[in-house]
């Protein structure tokens, strides 16, 4: 065979190749012109990424905003991706409250198990479900039984600056704070003790920065190849660690098995738990409890997430996105007298004969996205190759009319399963979420507060004070956080200087008219949170800390929605009183005892690093004792 023929062939390919990349990447570019709104002008394939990449996104955001700040909303392209940016705070409250049902969903990246079922990644009826699920998790009497864990991770924390003021030594405050936050996200949410600033080496640590170090990887991936997410291990790529994703499925799966093991004690062991030798506060217990209870004590709701998730005593069970595949010999499952299993022919599809002390009642599975047939058996389960593996859509049917007790078998024969069942990938994804949203934000927000206090000492003697009128020489309590008024002042004015999220999106699910603006189905809207907070036009000498400007009678001057640090709606960030208590208690237990002051390598203005939300040059500062107190 002709050489040079094989050398056409193979160039003529990867030139075919190529245009069609070029034309599915620019498939959506001309999108803003046909509606009539202002957008930048994209270059074919990366849309107006190179412009993104080349400021960072925070500058990129700022631009944009200010070149556009006639219009109610404009457009960019992100690589393929169209982006309605919502400049007007009355259409981003209807976006994210009053027509929330159009935008339900968040814009996602496609990843691996199990990232695809965190919850900030999941969609409509199962986000609804798993949220319903997981929100009782951060309501008050959780948070209660979770203070222990961040009270000591404080004393920790207050041991460390101590020993930096006592060598007259400065500290580098994103850095002390992430450790802070390190120690805390293990504890209450792992139930592992960790002390991150001696213990640098430990695994947990280790393997947990591993997966947030990932997380820009994975963005910039998914950006320049969309076609290709969740499919990268295909290929050989590993966008996310495969040795740290493991170490923490495998450590999840561990902890959770031990965990459900002491959930219902028998009665020899009652007197143990009683006690808490085996059972602790942390967030995977809570979500081991979460299975077995009703969420009619959640106070972690908003009356606007209430009413769209249409609160109920009753939880639709968990679907197969959700559940582990588990490989558990029925023998284990079913215990006599309730259930026994008395036939299963794999050959042609599943057919179980089940008796129960009520009777006996037959089980088939039907072929894939069969109609509905009973709402008993919605969502549930089935049996194959002896294991517990959840089906997606309504594949069960009764082979006989129900009768009244056969119905109580049915339920309680998936109530069995549910419970005996494990929902690893449900817990593994809440609980890496647990990791990834906390961890960022809450050392951002704390590192950032506290720099600021050091750079205006009026301020933070302003606080100092309150502190010592509602603590004296006591330590932090659960109650006396609720109710720090100029702290949180304090916290709301850090946080919109330099916001945990710079930038909100959602996804519209159906045309809709918002503000006489056509937004199609498919549009990616985004609210530009970074540069409202920072908006002139909003807020008085905006680079300046003044927290008076949350002051009540400076807040009822503003739009509400001029200040979202962490989203607003129905879809706002769960972790949000988890997050803020944290940074209380932490702060008042540093300025109880010590001033932070800048110092000779304190560097000012804070310049932001190009892509994440921390200082380029450090927030170094040092600590001092507050003259005696």
């Amino acid at each position: 065979m002709d050489l040079s023929w094989i050398i056409t062939a193979l160039l003529l390919l990867i030139v075919g190749v190529l245009i069609t990349y070029a034309v599915y990447m620019s498939s959506e570019h001309g999108i803003f012109k046909q509606l009539g709104i202002p957008a930048l002008s994209p270059l074919p394939v990366v849309g107006n990424f190179f412009q993104e990449l080349k400021l960072g996104p925070f500058k990129f955001q700022e631009e944009q905003y200010k070149k556009f700040k006639a219009e109610k909303v404009y457009g960019y392209y992100s690589c393929k991706t169209p982006v309605l940016v919502i400049r007007d705070l009355d259409m981003i409250r209807d976006i994210m409250v009053k027509h929330f049902g159009s935008f339900v969903n968040r814009r996602v990246f496609q990843l691996n198990e199990p990232y695809t079922h965190m919850l900030t990644m999941i969609k409509d009826d199962h986000w609804k479900n798993v949220r319903t699920t997981v929100s009782p998790t951060f309501s008050t009497g959780k948070l209660r039984r979770m203070f222990h864990h961040i009270s000591s991770s404080a004393r920790t924390l207050v041991e460390h600056l101590r020993e930096k003021k006592d060598r007259d030594q400065a500290v580098e405050l994103k850095h002390v704070a992430s450790s802070f936050t390190m120690d805390v996200i293990a504890s209450t949410g792992f139930g592992v003790e960790v002390n991150s600033l001696k213990e640098e080496r430990n695994e947990f640590v280790v393997k947990a920065k591993k997966v947030m170090d990932a997380m820009g990887r994975m963005v910039m991936f998914t950006f320049f190849f969309p076609f290709m997410t969740g499919k990268w291990d295909m290929v050989g790529i590993n966008i996310l660690p495969k040795d740290a994703t493991r170490f923490f499925r495998t450590f999840i799966d561990e902890t959770l098995k031990t965990r459900r093991e002491f959930t219902e004690p028998p009665p020899s062991m009652t007197q143990v738990v009683s006690h808490g030798l085996s059972k602790r506060n942390d967030f995977l217990q809570l979500l081991v409890e979460s299975e077995r209870e009703d969420n009619t004590d959640n106070d972690n709701m908003s009356k606007d997430e209430a009413r769209e998730l249409k609160m109920s005593t009753e939880r639709k069970p968990l679907s197969h996105t959700d559940i582990q595949v588990c490989n558990v010999p029925l023998r284990q499952i079913f215990s006599p007298p309730l259930a026994t299993v008395l036939k299963m022919d794999t050959n042609s599809g599943i057919q179980i004969s089940h008796r129960t002390d009520e009777g006996i009642f037959n089980l088939q599975r039907l072929h894939a996205k069969t109609q509905v047939i009973s709402p008993l058996v919605h969502d549930m389960l089935y049996v194959d190759d002896c294991a517990i593996i959840a089906c997606e859509h309504d594949l069960y049917q009764l082979k006989d009319p129900p009768s009244a007790a056969t119905k109580r078998c049915v339920l309680n024969f998936f109530t069995v399963v549910k419970s005996a069942s494990s929902l690893e990938i449900y817990e593994e994804g809440q609980a890496i979420i647990f990791l990834l949203a906390g961890y960022d934000t809450v050392s951002s927000v704390m590192s950032f507060t506290l720099f600021l206090l050091a750079e205006n000492p009026d301020c933070c003697a302003k606080l100092q004070q309150e502190i010592d009128d509602k603590l004296g020489k006591r330590l932090p309590t659960y109650d006396n956080m609720q109710d720090m008024p100029y702290m949180d002042m304090c916290l709301n004015e850090s946080m919109r200087m330099y916001p945990p999220g710079f930038q909100f999106d959602r996804i519209c699910n159906e045309d809709v008219v918002i503000g006489g603006v056509l937004i199609p189905k498919g549009m990616t809207v985004a609210f530009p949170m970074f540069s409202i907070h920072r908006d002139s036009t909003i807020w008085d000498d905006p680079m300046t800390f003044d927290p008076e400007r949350f002051a009540p009678e400076n807040r009822a001057k503003r739009h509400p929605y001029a200040h979202l640090p962490f989203g607003q709606g129905p879809r706002n960030c769960i972790g949000m009183r988890l997050a803020l208590l944290e940074i209380k208690v932490a702060l008042s237990a540093v300025l109880q005892e010590m001033n932070p002051v800048v110092c000779s390598e304190t560097t000012l203005p804070i310049r932001l690093k190009y892509f994440i939300m921390t200082a380029k040059d450090g927030l170094w500062i040092k600590m001092v004792d507050r003259g005696g107190k």
